[in-house]
């Protein structure tokens, strides 16, 4: 079966799995295959995890393939700053996306304050939201402004 990776917003591929794990993936990394055509975290993949596993105990002894605790603490903080300066843009620019953060400014400008409003749902939801799907949607996403 041939891989299609979605990474730093290139697609790369096709590759075998064992090309795969030549790059730096983690779990929620989005793959495509030529089969199915649809995007699916890595983690949907039993055959590329237990590559990706067997070359890392391999490589570096036993140590876990992927680690969610960081997506986990950016994810509150990205909710708290967007319920609280959201009308800013700062969780944009918290997530490195600083053109974002210049839109929502220029929105809330324009939109006389009512850009805030939709600011403090995004962090409701970004709070409520699981970690691999706030790094689907805010961490690897398809655009470079992404609401919701």
């Amino acid at each position: 079966m041939q891989y299609f990776l979605y990474l730093d917003n290139n697609t790369i591929g096709p590759m075998t799995a064992n090309q795969v794990a030549a790059y730096p993936v983690n779990a929620h990394t989005l793959v495509c295959t030529t089969e199915n055509h649809q995007w699916l975290p890595l983690m949907q993949f039993p055959e590329l995890m237990s590559v990706i596993n067997r070359n890392n105990n391999a490589s570096y002894g036993y140590t876990p393939a992927f680690n969610t605790s960081g997506t986990d603490s950016k994810k509150t903080t990205t909710g708290v700053l967007a319920l609280l300066l959201g009308w800013l843009g700062i969780q944009y620019f918290y997530l490195d996306k600083p053109m974002a953060g210049i839109i929502s400014i220029i929105l809330s400008i324009v939109t006389c304050g009512l850009w805030g409003t939709i600011m403090f749902i995004q962090g409701i939801i970004i709070l409520t939201m699981s970690p691999e799907e706030f790094e689907r949607k805010f961490l690897n996403p398809a655009t470079s402004f992404p609401v919701f």
